[in-house]
């Protein structure tokens, strides 16, 4: 569905507290903990038919947790983190608060009994696109909705219900899937109590007091973030403007080196041009919005290689964090755990490290993959007791490290997907993280800047493999038959656009707009939903979006489209609900 990157991980038990030591009672520095939070919704491209974006995930993420999660923090003044906005969140934000629409909006505007046949069977397939467990099933009347459609739906039956369906049965629905989505701290408020408690037989005036409400909360979350930057409580950082896997677009053949057994597509794709252009995008987005120099990056999906460390570091950036399996790779080490996943060799992972090419340093950490992979246990523990599982596995990382010298352990994860699986957002957890960290004697909360301006690297890596927090290698974006025939559309896409260029005719404003569109063909997130090894739910949807994508490209310089981007990547798969 739309819950991108959330993955259940198995917990291997055995927790060891360690969380009586007293930082006066051993002879070391504290340790140092980076949290950094990865904001990020892809660039839903917008229907060609009528300019509404496809999906509404930028708008139901943030009406949920983006403005949350920043917001959390002022209960918390000496609690350091770092939030990772990516310029196609941002961008896409930006446009819906300027009047931009999704077209689960749209629908939802409308009035009940003024919904056509096509709108109504829109409503049905995709209004409980929702994590039924914590977001749909309390509520009665939604559930009730839910059954009455059919959990699992054929394209058949779907059109028979359409007509059960009375007009306060789709209202009652238009409401439920944005009333749902609603953060519960809004959900407390006067108007929206009132809306939640009446449960059913909603009103047209009741349903636009929730959709006012998102459109509220859209306007204060980069106000949020730019307060808390500006009292130094949080550090911002980016990604590459459409977040793409900058290794594969700087070359993916690089996509073999990592995992050799694996199939490249027919024709090779490097531009390395597109890499940097895509990291200065992302810099200047920043700093209009953000109004200073981003000192850090969040590398798109935290793929990284040594090929694109001149171009990160030649950009500004001073330091970029990726995963514990790419620095196992780099210096062919092992991060060594016990039964109970807590590691036995942390000095080797907590720690920055500098990579250098054609004469650009990079600082480079490396988060701690095992204890946020808990998020899939955590849900179903008290709130008190997963937190403590994280302070007890952080006491434990301190007790094993030397006293050598101040170490950090990073933690980063998605800040959106995994509050869906907690009953309350993950509120009561986060308040209980938060808590127990102001308290806690041993370990200060800091940004990663905030760490290597007193503590620089002191550990070179010669070689940075490639890979990222999946895993090390590229095998989620390249390698199965949908992806790299994904590739090879971009490829002559991007080809053609390169012959239109050098042609003598081409017009700048319309180069510039045709580059946009190939910038954000190149995005992580379509390839990551090509292929058997991710599903979501609608990937016969993105197919289209990417190809409309590619398609604009010719629109925009008048060139004919070309039969190829009439072809569908995926093969058809009956749509569930």
């Amino acid at each position: 569905m739309w819950c991108k990157k959330f993955i259940l991980f198995v917990f291997m038990g055995g927790m060891m507290g360690s969380s009586f030591v007293r930082a006066e009672e051993i002879e070391k520095p504290p340790l140092y903990l980076a949290i950094l939070w990865h904001q990020h919704q892809p660039l839903y491209a917008k229907e060609p038919e009528n300019g509404l974006y496809a999906k509404p995930w930028v708008r139901m993420h943030a009406v949920k947790d983006y403005y949350d999660m920043a917001n959390i923090l002022g209960k918390y003044p000496q609690i350091h983190q770092t939030f990772n906005l990516t310029p196609s969140l941002i961008i896409q934000l930006e446009d819906i608060i300027s009047g931009g629409q999704d077209k689960y909006f749209y629908l939802s505007q409308k009035r009940a009994s003024e919904l056509s046949r096509e709108d109504k069977r829109f409503i049905l397939l995709r209004f409980f696109d929702i994590y039924q467990k914590t977001l749909l099933e309390p509520y009665s009347r939604y559930k009730e909705l839910l059954e009455k459609r059919g959990r699992i739906i054929s394209s058949k039956t779907l059109e028979q219900k359409i007509g059960e369906f009375t007009t306060q049965d789709y209202l009652d629905l238009q409401v439920w899937f944005n009333l749902a989505w609603l953060d519960p701290d809004f959900k407390k408020e006067e108007s929206i109590r009132f809306i939640l408690d009446k449960s059913r037989n909603f009103t047209e005036e009741e349903k636009n007091i929730i959709l006012k409400k998102h459109l509220e909360i859209l306007k204060m979350i980069i106000p949020e973030h730019k307060k808390l930057q500006n009292k130094a409580q949080i550090e911002i950082t980016f990604t590459p403007f459409y977040h793409p896997i900058l290794p594969l677009i700087y070359d993916t053949d690089l996509g073999k080196r990592s995992a050799p057994e694996i199939s490249l597509p027919r024709e090779r794709f490097s531009y390395p041009e597109d890499a940097q252009a895509q990291v200065l995008k992302g810099i200047e987005l920043y700093k209009k919005y953000f109004g200073r120099e981003p000192l850090g990056m969040w590398p798109s999906e935290s793929a990284v290689s040594q090929e694109v460390v001149d171009i990160i570091a030649g950009a500004g950036v001073k330091w970029i964090a990726t995963d514990e399996c790419v620095l196992e790779k780099s210096l062919n080490i092992k991060i060594e755990r016990d039964i109970g996943g807590n590691i036995l060799n942390p000095e080797l992972l907590c720690q920055p490290y500098v990579c250098e090419r054609r004469g650009k340093t990079l600082s480079v950490i490396f988060r701690e993959r095992y204890i946020f992979d808990l998020w899939g246990k955590h849900p179903r523990m008290r709130a008190e007791e997963a937190a403590q599982d994280i302070i007890d596995r952080l006491h434990n990382i301190y007790a094993r490290l030397p006293k050598d010298k101040p170490y950090l352990v990073t933690l980063a994860s998605d800040g959106e997907n995994a509050w869906e699986f907690f009953s309350d957002d993950g509120k009561e957890f986060l308040n209980a993280l938060y808590s127990k960290l102001s308290r806690d004697q041993i370990i200060k909360t800091i940004t990663p800047s905030e760490y290597l301006k007193k503590y620089p690297p002191e550990k070179k890596i010669e070689n940075l493999w490639g890979g990222s927090w999946m895993g090390p290698n590229f095998n989620i974006w390249i390698g199965e038959g949908e992806e790299n025939l994904a590739w090879e559309y971009l490829g002559k896409t991007r080809k053609d656009l390169e012959e239109y260029k050098k042609g003598g005719e081409a017009e700048p404003d319309k180069l510039v707009q045709a580059f946009e569109e190939i910038y954000a063909a190149e995005g992580s997130d379509w390839f990551w939903w090509y292929g058997e090894d991710m599903n979501s739910g609608d990937d016969e949807g993105f197919d289209l979006m990417f190809r409309n994508t590619l398609k604009n490209v010719y629109k925009i310089i008048g060139k004919k489209i070309p039969g190829f981007l009439e072809v569908p990547i995926v093969k058809s798969r009956e749509e569930q609900g």
